[in-house]
């Protein structure tokens, strides 16, 4: 898989779950969601794996044996390739000793695609043209047909088995690039559950009696004040407590200011959203009198009811928008 695969496969999955309208803190909160529901699907197909038994198409051992340790969802493709592979033949075109050549075609198109098989013997592995197995990790119908024709098999071998499909790849050991395993110091987790849980255990029961609750209040007392000299010598030896390492005080988030950047597109508004703009912000211009950014139009301009008292401004007009106001005065 590329890296631009890898992320294609990421944004087909998160864009179900975000946007680039959401704030910062509705981004977290639907990350964290979508993550939740990729580990519960996990969870769900981990359980199918273990307790349900996919179906058979044949009574073969490869099958059984795919069965028993790949995933279901893995299997029914291998099952797939492995019904249609007693459909081809096969004929050698070429053999020495490092490697040899085949042509595999399919038994009702002789005439059809043909694809050829690389079987390397130092290796002893086989590889096809159709390159499913590199792709996809499944070994394909051409090389099933090889292995249980030529070599006469009746079970996978681990080359062809990758770990990933497997349904058990997260329990075995992890190995970094330099080949060291990588471990997770989970003792000091496991010793402070064992603890809360023994305490909560006995708070839970002393609870209802009210001499169990003094005794045991003064039992603490008295615990806490022999382990205070334990805890300074660990302190001074450097070792930091675990109720430091956690914060107590609640994390809060402020919206970031928006910010216009450079390059950012416009949205192209709408003809009532300019009109209503235009007369909220600068206001109306009036015909009148030309000035722009006033509450009144050329019915009720002032300044033409002052120079044409008792006249209907409506009547002073041309029928190319000229007012009859400006003629007279030109003449």
């Amino acid at each position: 898989m590329s890296s631009s695969q890898r992320a294609e496969s990421a944004h087909s999955f998160f864009k179900d779950y975000v946007s680039d309208k959401n704030s910062l803190v509705e981004f977290m909160v639907q990350f964290n969601r979508g993550m939740l529901h990729k580990r519960h699907e996990e969870l769900i197909a981990d359980h199918i794996d273990v307790n349900e038994k996919p179906r058979f198409k044949c009574p073969i051992k490869m099958e059984k044996q795919m069965s028993d340790i790949n995933t279901r969802k893995y299997y029914y493709k291998f099952q797939d390739q492995l019904w249609e592979s007693y459909n081809y033949n096969l004929e050698v075109r070429s053999e020495d000793e490092n490697k040899c050549t085949l042509k595999v075609t399919r038994e009702d198109h002789e005439d059809g695609r043909v694809r050829v098989i690389m079987y390397d013997k130092s290796k002893d592995f086989a590889s096809c043209t159709c390159k499913l197995f590199k792709s996809a990790g499944v070994p394909c119908r051409h090389v099933l047909a090889y292995l249980h024709r030529i070599h006469q098999l009746h079970k996978l071998p681990d080359q062809y088995i990758l770990k990933r499909w497997t349904k058990s790849p997260k329990s075995e050991v992890v190995m970094d690039k330099s080949g060291m395993e990588i471990t997770v110091n989970k003792s000091l987790l496991e010793k402070r559950g064992l603890l809360f849980q023994q305490y909560s255990y006995v708070i839970d029961n002393v609870v209802l009696s009210e001499e169990a609750s003094q005794l045991f209040q003064e039992t603490m007392d008295s615990l806490i004040e022999k382990i205070k000299p334990l805890l300074a010598k660990n302190n001074s030896d450097g070792v930091e407590p675990l109720s430091k390492k956690s914060s107590t005080q609640e994390s809060t988030f402020r919206e970031p200011d928006e910010v216009r950047t450079k390059g950012r597109e416009k949205r192209i508004k709408r003809g009532k959203e300019k009109s209503k703009g235009k007369r909220n912000g600068t206001g109306r211009h009036c015909h009148g009198c030309g000035k722009d950014g006033q509450t009144h139009d050329k019915r009720n301009c002032p300044v033409l009811l002052e120079k044409f008292p008792g006249a209907d401004t409506n009547e002073n007009s041309r029928g190319d928008g000229t007012d009859d106001c400006y003629s007279s005065q030109d003449d």
